[in-house]
């Protein structure tokens, strides 16, 4: 074994541990969570999945990261992306909830990769009422998040990954902020992938004198490649802070590279129902450098989400 290699595997060794380390540090009973974590956590809307390839798969994405939604599912997957990205993601979510996403990915040089991203929730306008229940003046409420992200390509198989953002929640004159990190990891060898991403570790939300920690998350994604890399299969477990494990999986075939069909399912609890069926379905196709990618998620409640993506590749090609 080559000293190259014996460093590789120290340094992801190092990562995934410091990683697991931070998850039980936040939460001893991580992985034994029980019906009384559900409810505990702050801007759920950090849950919200981007992009609607991945969304079309069921989430399933951190063992994949391929291109600029990386920042948000696996920040290591930026250094998969041969060239610069611009991706706008437009949802329409259930009950007029519209949700919006910008993200850029820029290769600064052959193994360092930079990534920016802007999410924003419009939950709407309201009308307020006083303590006798006479109606004020309406109120808005809304949800953002500035993202910065950096990967680095250990070697051709490895890559690592980390994201600072800021987060911002309003409602009517109430505010509360929070700083987080993301930390990401990906092995690539031949048709096989493994990923592993924990989000959101930072400081607690505070509405007045009430505080909420952040949706921390540790998820395990696997990918696999077949029929000459034109189907992708895809899994991840979520372990989030707040409830109990969830597996997603999902399936993308892509005709000529230029046409794609995808299908994905996430395997919830009974109390999560009310959040969607757990099916998804979505499509897209590729014309030169753009790409355009739609996902409906169907609920039986609420009414079907709907997530459109549009994406541009430019500038030069660095070799991967």
């Amino acid at each position: 074994m080559t000293e190259i290699k014996r460093k590789t595997i120290r340094l992801s060794a190092l990562f995934l541990i410091f990683i697991l380390g931070q998850i039980f540090s936040v939460n001893p009973g991580y992985c034994f969570l029980g019906e009384g974590s559900r409810g505990t956590t702050g801007a759920n809307f950090l849950k919200v999945g981007i992009g609607a390839r991945a969304s079309g798969m069921g989430g399933a994405f951190v063992g994949i990261a391929d291109d600029a939604t990386s920042i948000y599912w696996n920040t290591a997957g930026l250094s998969q992306l041969s060239q610069q990205e611009i991706v706008f993601v437009h949802q329409n979510w259930y009950q007029d909830v519209n949700f919006e996403y910008l993200g850029y990915s820029l290769p600064v040089a052959p193994k360092h990769t930079l990534g920016l991203s802007i999410t924003y929730l419009n939950l709407g306008d309201f009308q307020g009422y006083d303590a006798s229940d006479n109606p004020t003046s309406g109120f808005s409420a809304y949800g953002m998040v500035f993202g910065l992200a950096y990967s680095y390509k250990v070697s051709p198989s490895v890559s690592l990954g980390a994201g600072l953002k800021g987060i911002q929640e309003k409602l009517e004159n109430e505010r509360a902020s929070s700083l987080a990190l993301d930390f990401g990891f990906i092995y690539r060898r031949g048709k096989f992938s493994l990923g592993a991403a924990y989000t959101n570790l930072g400081t607690s939300m505070k509405f007045i004198q009430e505080k909420e920690p952040l949706p921390g998350k540790f998820t395990l994604g696997f990918g696999y490649k077949l029929l000459q890399d034109q189907v992708s299969l895809a899994w991840d477990v979520d372990f989030p802070r707040d409830d109990k494990p969830v597996l997603k999986q999902g399936i993308e075939y892509g005709y000529k590279e230029s046409l794609f069909l995808r299908m994905g399912y996430e395997h919830k609890t009974s109390a999560q129902n009310l959040e969607g069926t757990g099916l998804s379905l979505g499509g897209g196709f590729k014309f030169s450098n753009w790409e355009v990618d739609y996902n409906y998620s169907p609920n039986q409640v609420l009414g079907g989400s709907h997530r459109i993506s549009l994406s541009y590749r430019f500038g030069t090609k660095r070799s991967l």
